[in-house]
């Protein structure tokens, strides 16, 4: 839909926390990064300046949250740590 839709040219020049936007793999919806997919569909999240991170993974049907008051750096390692226990505790 609208949301999923790439809203970034490969010709803008944007820049993520991995650097520029498509190298990654990743791009931007309306108001979501849409990351890869590594599952049956791309993941949306979309980082808070003090580090808050949610995502929903509309391909296994979950969105979870990791709220902190740090830093979006912080936030991101966090989210790069949790995520994949979130999706081993929901296969069992």
């Amino acid at each position: 839909g609208e949301r999923t839709q790439d809203r970034v040219r490969p010709e803008d020049e944007v820049h993520a926390r991995a650097g520029p936007l498509h190298d990654d793999g990743r791009s931007y919806g309306l108001g979501w990064w849409l990351e890869p997919a590594d599952g049956p569909t791309e993941v949306w999240s979309d980082a808070g300046a003090f580090g808050t991170k949610p995502w929903i993974d509309p391909g296994r049907r979950y969105g979870a949250v990791v709220l902190i008051r740090r830093s979006t750096s912080v936030g991101e390692r966090i989210y790069d740590a949790v995520r994949p226990l979130v999706e081993a505790a929901l296969a069992r």
